[in-house]
């Protein structure tokens, strides 16, 4: 007798609720969504709790699921994005440990070099595939089934999936390529094959149904969260030692392994309620600190301007005249400048949370600003992580501060700097990107303000090179303006190219100029206060 079908057993599953339909499920993919959990989080207690999570989805959505979808396309993608939520929520800390156990992991592999260089890329490269192509390469590579079994599960023959499994695999190494590990198709297959999958606990399927299956299991972004009605059953002495005979078999003593999870799950929500806690302890203590240099900046601001008035009528006491006033603003504005410059190195020397924060802050908004640089001069990631520190570094070094802001004065590198990293021809490509920078901006801009359908690469591409010709002063050599671009030529030609909620944010983008003109004139032409 045939085995059934992944789509039998979901059908079984839908229809009658069937618990071994889904415990066959689970015994059949749990080793696959075990080891992208484990190369996404590095800890295997982490892809553990995630692969839970990954199959309680599962159980509550299996109803909406198309009869012609390949599960284990489905099942990599849902733990992927899964995995993610969690990482979002940990800190940088247990990221760093989390490579550093991948790494070690990895490294048994001695005789693999391939595979320690892309693993870490491997699953957001398959992501980047579409359904079809991520499934192709599923099939042939994690589940090494013959290009005939693999041309039967996706409804092809076999030369249309010999050639679409060979396009999914040059399209996964060139992604590769380009983030500074090159190898041959050939190694990435012969690498994907034998290491994609790794042997999940022996117990983990078993507990895996038993937690999917249990009334009121509830999904929460980023962790899972043991569920009440479960604890109810707990409770029950009869349900309660079977569940404990079906999970652990292994244990003799059911009171042992009820003190054990009473204990686990202890530690879980100390664990939770120390993880909530401790962020809104730092928002806190920050409050404060912004409360505090916000006393601090407001005396400052009054003895400066106590100083410059006292000076002012010294030296026109002295000389019998009375200071310009535009003489006692720019005097006012460049001791100001001098406090708010004081001020923020004072702040990075005496609070490490906020050089923290200040600190993530800006590799975050270094890498969105030079991300489009990034590809055109196709940088190893060596030479972007020396890019973004020396960046960073330089942000730091010339940070002001007030009460209602914190930014650099100095936000770019020296050229000098950026030859040192880059060499002479990566600083051409990056004097160039310099030309182009504004435009970029404010492609970025337009997907901020069009969160329902944010642009996508392609489509950001295809603006900035419509924003380039519409630009005269970058047309012409120099650097570009946005003041000059010409909006209705863009927005004419971004027709093709944007949705209609993308086009009222590139609108709504073209209204800026026209704005600070205005802004510009008001000030200019008010009357002077008194």
């Amino acid at each position: 007798m045939s085995e059934l079908s992944d789509q039998d057993l979901l059908q079984d599953y839908r229809l009658h609720k069937s618990e071994t339909a889904f415990a066959a499920l689970v015994q059949r993919h749990v080793q696959l969504v075990y080891s992208v959990a484990l190369r996404q989080v590095g800890v295997p207690a982490n892809a553990e709790e995630i692969t839970q999570l990954v199959f309680i989805i599962l159980a509550r959505k299996a109803d909406g699921l198309r009869p012609e979808i390949v599960l284990e396309g489905w099942l990599h993608e849902t733990t992927r994005l899964t995995s993610l939520r969690f990482l979002r929520g940990e800190r940088r800390r247990q990221l760093r440990e989390q490579e550093l156990h991948m790494q070690s992991t990895l490294q048994d592999n001695t005789d693999d070099d391939a595979w320690n260089q892309f693993a870490p890329l491997l699953d957001e490269g398959l992501s980047r595939l579409k359904a079809i192509d991520r499934d192709a390469v599923m099939l042939r590579f994690f589940k090494n089934q013959s290009l005939r079994e693999v041309a039967a599960g996706l409804n092809l023959n076999e030369a249309a999936t010999q050639k679409r499994v060979h396009r999914a695999v040059e399209k996964l190494r060139l992604f590769f390529s380009k983030r500074g590990v090159v190898f041959s198709a050939a190694v990435v297959t012969a690498a994907i094959s034998k290491n994609s999958v790794h042997a999940a606990p022996l117990t983990l399927a078993k507990t895996v149904t038993t937690l999917a299956l249990a009334p009121g299991a509830v999904v929460q972004a980023g962790a899972f969260t043991a569920l009440p009605k479960f604890f109810e059953l707990m409770a029950t002495t009869t349900t309660k030692t079977a569940i404990v005979l079906g999970v652990i078999g292994s244990l003799a003593v059911t009171g042992i392994y009820e003190a054990h999870q009473a204990s686990v799950f202890k530690n879980r929500v100390q664990s939770l309620e120390q993880q909530q806690i401790e962020p809104a302890a730092q928002l806190t203590a920050l409050r404060e600190q912004n409360r505090q240099l916000r006393e601090q900046q407001a005396r400052l601001q009054q003895t400066v301007d106590e100083q410059l008035q006292k000076s002012a009528s010294d030296a026109a006491a002295k000389n019998g005249k009375t200071p310009s006033a535009a003489t006692s603003a720019r005097e006012k504005a460049e001791k100001a400048k001098e406090i708010a410059r004081a001020d923020g190195q004072e702040f990075l020397a005496t609070s490490s949370q906020g050089r923290a924060v200040l600190i993530d802050i800006g590799r975050a908004q270094i890498a969105r600003n030079y991300a489009a640089f990034y590809r055109m001069a196709k940088l190893t990631p060596a030479q972007i992580e020396e890019f973004e520190n020396a960046t960073n570094a330089q942000w730091l070094s010339t940070i002001v501060m007030t009460p209602s802001s914190v930014h650099p004065e100095q936000p770019a590198l020296p050229d000098e700097r950026v030859r040192a990293i880059l060499g002479e021809a990566g600083f051409e490509q990056y004097d160039q990107f310099r030309r182009i920078q504004p435009l970029q901006v404010a492609v970025n801009e337009i997907s901020n303000l069009s969160p329902d359908a944010p642009l996508s690469r392609d489509q950001s591409a295809q603006l900035l090179d419509i924003f380039a010709k519409a630009s005269p002063a970058y047309q012409s050599g120099g650097k570009a303006d946005l003041k000059t671009i010409d909006w209705n030529q863009a927005e004419a030609q971004a027709r093709t190219v944007l949705t209609g909620s993308q086009l009222e944010a590139l609108h709504a983008q073209s209204l800026f100029p026209s704005l600070m003109t205005l802004v510009k004139g008001f000030y200019e032409n008010r009357a002077p206060a008194k």
